[in-house]
């Protein structure tokens, strides 16, 4: 024991206790069989996991993302995972750990936390949102050469210097608004042990959808503008959906465009809404097919259509 530490300190100048126990093993050993095994740290094969995989990683991803944040749960990522990974990608049906899950939706970016109210994080710094913005911007350069500018002092209309086979582009912007009525009162006169339970939110609202663009702000002309009102909730007009926004684009904005800027062409500039993103009614998204044979009710929802499989 004391030969084994003095040469501990003879080497590794401080002290410990591993050193001389290691000291000791190796002794034993070569007393033993004469020799000392090689040391085995680093040598091991380093096995590849499924979820190291790129592609499985972004595709898991990108389904958590489409997933409603109160929804997301280990156990719905681990039904998503065995029910449509393992079976694409390893043709068997497989039941992955929750820890696991754990372990890789954390190294993954991801953080089980009390959702906060007063931290917004935009995402306007991610590579794919900064790859995007660039081929967003490139383009609407080339649509801006073909719009007509203000001078310096915004007093003159600078008209585009055009080709004979190009038409002037007008920019076009779209945004909602939603205001409540906020009747419910804060403070009021109660009992000392008096609590009585009001209603949730901020009482009954109007959405308004309005386009406006640079010569008029609200297009408008007359009586004819392209402000839309909704008297949002399920016994009033029912809820803004995509249909509403095509429908007045295609009743109401283009043709009141058309009549204001004869012979131009609109750009059309939405932000980044469910609504503004959303699919045709029968479109081919695997999250609305069904899984299995199913009898199709009348007041079914869905849309059939021929398909072909190269499979």
């Amino acid at each position: 024991m004391e030969a084994s530490e003095k040469a501990s300190m003879e080497i590794w100048l401080h002290k410990n206790t591993y050193h001389p126990a290691a000291i000791r093993k190796y002794a034993k050993e070569y007393v033993d069989f004469r020799s000392i095994a090689l040391h085995q740290q680093g040598k091991h094969l380093r096995r590849h996991f499924l979820f190291s995989d790129e592609d499985i990683k972004s595709t898991i991803c990108k389904w958590i993302q489409n997933q409603r944040p109160e929804s997301r749960s280990l156990i719905e990522v681990k039904k998503y995972i065995g029910g449509n990974i393992l079976p694409r990608k390893l043709g068997i049906s497989g039941n992955t750990s929750t820890s696991t899950i754990w372990k890789y939706l954390h190294e993954w970016g991801y953080v089980f936390k009390k959702n906060s109210k007063d931290i917004y994080y935009n995402g306007h710094e991610r590579e794919d949102v900064i790859a995007y913005r660039q081929k967003w911007a490139k383009r609407m350069m080339v649509y801006k050469k073909k719009m007509a500018a203000f001078s310096e002092n915004e007093e003159t209309v600078v008209l585009p210097v055009l080709r004979s086979d190009e038409i002037e582009h007008v920019l076009v912007t779209h945004n909602e608004s939603t205001f409540y009525t906020n009747d419910g009162k804060d403070v009021m006169w109660l009992i000392e042990d008096e609590n009585p339970i009001r209603k949730k939110g901020p009482g009954m609202s109007l959405m308004i959808s309005e386009f406006k663009c640079v010569c008029h702000g609200t297009m408008a002309r007359g009586a004819w503008s392209s402000r839309e009102v909704f008297r949002s909730g399920a016994d009033r007009d029912g809820y803004w959906t995509s249909a509403d926004i095509l429908k007045q684009l295609k009743n109401n904005v283009i043709p009141l465009f058309e009549l204001i800027y004869p012979g131009c062409k609109a750009v059309f500039s939405f932000d980044q809404s469910t609504n503004h993103k959303a699919y045709d009614q029968n479109a081919l998204i695997s999250s609305k097919m069904n899984l299995n044979d199913k009898e199709i009710e009348d007041d079914d929802p869905c849309f059939l259509q021929d398909t072909v499989s190269d499979s």
